[in-house]
């Protein structure tokens, strides 16, 4: 069990990054491809919540980002595993829960969310058994994280989310390394096995 999330952690860090290294959050050559308003939506979204509290940045760009259908990669790009960057996922109209989690966590970024208060969780659904990526993040310096779970919909705080196991946590500092300084092993003390 642990060799699979190991697998499912070394697979999320490494498409994120390459996604990241790929493109530029602000403005690659997807910009160009979205719907106008689509980015004048996020844009506004982005430029209005900077100055609201940091639970509002999370309740709303969680209700911005459940809006995205959900698709698998393959459908979507005919990939077994893709990462995209939000251009890309909002370009395409529909992504994966890693892009959903992702797009939140470079969008609270972008409003200014304290970075090193976010990082990216694989969950396990406990009635369902299933595995999946969402964002934590812990405004106003809590201790405790709100969970921006796609499936769930609904922001709560992780200690009310009982049908939630956390399996392991990706700070958001590790999401932005380069490719080559990682160890992606169980020994890397960046990740946080629960």
């Amino acid at each position: 069990m642990l060799k699979k999330h190991m697998k499912m952690l070394a697979l999320v860090v490494l498409m994120v990054v390459s996604a990241l290294e790929a493109s530029a959050w602000a403005g690659d050559r997807y910009s160009r491809q979205l719907d106008e308003p689509t980015l004048q939506n996020l844009q506004t979204l982005i430029m209005r919540s900077r100055i609201e509290d940091d639970t509002t940045k999370v309740l709303l760009v969680n209700r911005f980002f459940n809006q995205v259908p959900y698709a698998t990669d393959s459908a979507v790009w005919n990939e077994d595993e893709r990462w995209t960057t939000p251009e890309e996922l909002l370009a395409v109209g529909a992504g994966d829960l890693e892009d959903i989690a992702t797009a939140k966590l470079l969008t609270l970024k972008a409003m200014g969310f304290p970075s090193h208060r976010m990082e990216l969780a694989v969950v396990n659904h406990q009635p369902s058994g299933e595995s999946y990526t969402v964002l934590l993040a812990y405004p106003d310096d809590s201790t405790q994280p709100l969970v921006l779970d796609y499936m769930y919909r609904q922001v709560a705080w992780l200690d009310h989310r009982s049908d939630l196991m956390v399996i392991l946590t990706v700070p958001e500092k590790v999401v932005w390394q380069k490719r080559d300084e990682m160890k992606l092993d169980d020994s890397d003390p960046r990740f946080v096995w629960r």
